[in-house]
């Protein structure tokens, strides 16, 4: 990692030259205006230590609204198996990202493009318990040996929706655990001021490797969208 943040340093040096992003980079506030749709809320602070470089640190809140029946619904929120039930309840990360100016625009004066090394710690929450029994439904799942059957419409084979094995005794007065989990990447993406550079809106594309996640989450691509002053 630290050969990697060599290497950017070197190459973002080449391509800044003489350039002065003042303007840009400055101590601001910004947040994700579009996350909230998916239930997450973020804060940002950008501290400048150097001309062109800086230091920008966040806090992020991740829970999502759903309903759904615990006891029909297998997804990816929750997990079961023979020793243990568990379910994703919210994650609070800790980012502290360091950032590259690397270009202003000779056009378009107020614009210039950045990249961002990701570098985060998030503390994920999960309610669980390991009184299990048997699933007295599981029996009513589509048979494989039947005729009839139709591996299309096997809820089975989509990994959710389908009756597990195994259940939790009891739903209610399930455990809690918090569990730290490290994230890296990068983002490549551009600042650009208001008229009166009071105001900045940003637009990056990012991924985030996420070693200790699920399968499926391990490279996470994100489009930002952040607005600032």
């Amino acid at each position: 990692m630290k050969r990697i943040a060599f290497l950017v340093l070197l190459w973002s040096s080449s391509l800044i030259g003489q350039q002065n992003f003042e303007a840009f980079n400055t101590k601001s506030f910004s947040t994700n205006y579009m996350r909230p749709l998916t239930g997450i809320v973020d804060i940002n602070i950008q501290v400048p230590t150097t001309p062109s470089q800086a230091l920008i640190a966040g806090v992020h809140h991740y829970s999502w609204f759903y309903i759904y029946d615990r006891s029909n619904s297998y997804n990816w929120f929750s997990s079961y198996g023979e020793t243990e039930f568990e379910e994703w309840v919210s994650g609070n990360t800790i980012a502290a990202d360091y950032r590259f100016y690397l270009k202003t625009f000779e056009r378009r004066k107020k614009r210039a493009t950045y990249f961002t090394l990701i570098n985060r710690v998030a503390f994920v929450n999960r309610r669980f318990t390991r009184d299990i029994i048997p699933n007295p439904f599981y029996d009513n799942q589509p048979d494989p040996s039947d005729p009839n059957y139709d591996p299309e419409w096997d809820d089975a084979n989509f990994g959710f929706g389908s009756e597990p094995l195994f259940l939790p005794a009891s739903y209610d007065n399930l455990q809690r655990r918090t569990s730290p989990k490290y994230r890296f990447g990068f983002e490549y993406g551009r600042r650009t001021l208001s008229n009166d550079e009071s105001r900045f809106r940003e637009i990056g594309f990012a991924l985030i490797l996420n070693p200790q996640g699920e399968p499926w989450a391990v490279l996470i691509p994100l489009l930002n969208f952040r607005r600032g002053f």
